[in-house]
């Protein structure tokens, strides 16, 4: 069963140099609010958590959030560094506090991984 982000409490991340909430579990992709990117994150056969997916089915590692839209194609965004754990726990409203949603581009949909 998936948890709903705007109840749920989150691992603070970062990948690359943006900040983003990630949970072990899958997220309701209609919780996630307008402005927030949902995806999963797979991981490889050593547990290390590898590419993020719009779906990711075989390999589930967890959900993640995060205030930008990335380019995961269809066969995934490679994450090169891995994610980067703070050892903070963070709420989806906190989040958006502290990371504001970014101005949505012409023709790019908002709000959650395709269902």
């Amino acid at each position: 069963m998936a948890v709903n982000a705007k109840t749920a409490r989150f691992d603070l991340v970062t990948l690359d140099d943006s900040e983003a909430l990630m949970t072990y579990d899958r997220v309701d992709p209609g919780t996630a609010p307008e402005g927030i990117y949902l995806y999963e994150i797979q991981h490889k056969d050593d547990g290390k958590p590898v590419f993020l997916q719009n779906n990711a089915g075989i390999g589930f590692y967890g959900s993640l959030l995060i205030n930008q839209q990335l380019d995961v194609g269809e066969t995934g965004l490679y994450i090169e560094d891995g994610l980067g754990f703070t050892g903070q726990k963070c709420s989806l409203a906190k989040y958006m506090k502290e990371n504001p949603v970014q101005a949505q581009a012409d023709g790019q949909q908002m709000g959650g991984m395709s269902q």
